[in-house]
């Protein structure tokens, strides 16, 4: 099975709204694969969907090689679930929350109880097994989801938005807790509006909008749909109101001032090293000196933005 997660044309209607068009993408074993896509995208259709909690209109949809109309109870058992809200009991000590729903995935007690520690463990949380989740942080009770979801030690888990409202400490601790589940053999699939997690934690994507798919693919090739690599920024001492043309005959300039007697030029281009001085001699020529100087590669949130501009 080199497929854990595989669409073909999926479609989904709400009525004679058309949620998702012919979907159509595959996540390969031992993945972390990124769903992204903004508000209203399909994205909870297609969770809900891959959960087996949502049939789908026409198209084909397999996990684990098993079409999941006819083998959903089969399917959920091998599958995790991280929601983007808080799905835990909080009058039920942290140890509980984890054996019930260790139970709930047909565990016995016996097996129920090495794998609660053992999950708890992974989520550095068995120290406060006991505790209750109305006194746990917010990073802490995500963790505690995570080891709800893990419990039974899925073939695949599927992470809704699970940094969301984290503050920074704990959000980078959880994405690391996030690649060790993955370096140990466990597939997910990740969602986030956060697009800099996925460039860190991803290997392949696939980018929804209006229920259709925009791009699919590695993160490398994603990036390759733009015609550009890389961004220039230079913020100039002095006006380049009167001189745009003269800039875009060299590189594609964005416009955008800042302070009140200095501006920044923002050029997209494939060769900073052979158009960088050629922007710079223009500088030169009328007489603008170079406040700050900055070269970048286009990022995954630069090629997302304009994917979907251009898709409205």
């Amino acid at each position: 099975m080199d497929n854990i997660i595989s669409l073909s044309k999926v479609t989904k209607y709400y009525g004679h709204h058309c949620a998702l068009k012919e979907i159509s993408f595959q996540v390969k074993k031992g993945s972390l694969y990124g769903l992204l896509g903004p508000n209203g995208s399909g994205k909870s259709t297609l969770i809900h969907l891959l959960s087996g909690l949502l049939p789908f209109d026409s198209g084909a949809c397999r996990l684990f090689d098993m079409p999941i109309q006819t083998n959903r109870q089969c399917i959920q058992k091998q599958m995790g679930i991280v929601p983007q809200e808080y799905a835990l009991y909080e009058d039920l000590k942290a140890i509980e929350n984890v054996m019930l729903f260790a139970r709930l995935y047909g565990l016995d007690y016996k097996q129920a109880k090495a794998k609660v520690e053992n999950a708890l463990k992974k989520v550095n949380l068995w120290d406060v097994r006991n505790g209750f989740p109305y006194t746990f942080s917010g990073g802490m009770k995500k963790r505690l989801n995570i080891a709800c979801a893990i419990v039974h030690e899925p073939k695949l888990l599927i992470m809704d938005e699970p940094t969301a409202s984290l503050d920074p400490v704990s959000r980078d601790d959880l994405l690391q807790q996030i690649k060790d589940l993955n370096r140990q053999g466990c597939s997910i699939l990740y969602t986030s509006h956060y697009l800099e997690e996925v460039e860190l934690l991803c290997d392949h994507a696939t980018i929804l909008n209006k229920g259709m798919v925009l791009a699919e693919g590695s993160i490398p090739k994603i990036k390759q749909l733009l015609p550009y690599t890389h961004q220039i920024s230079l913020l100039i001492d002095g006006s380049i109101r009167n001189s745009l043309e003269i800039f875009t005959r060299q590189l594609p300039i964005a416009f955008e001032p800042t302070l009140s007697n200095h501006h920044r030029i923002v050029a997209n281009c494939n060769e900073p090293a052979k158009n960088l001085p050629l922007l710079m001699m223009q500088l030169q020529k009328q007489g603008m000196g170079i406040l700050d100087l900055q070269i970048s590669p286009l990022s995954l949130d630069q090629v997302f933005l304009k994917l979907i501009h251009s898709h409205e």
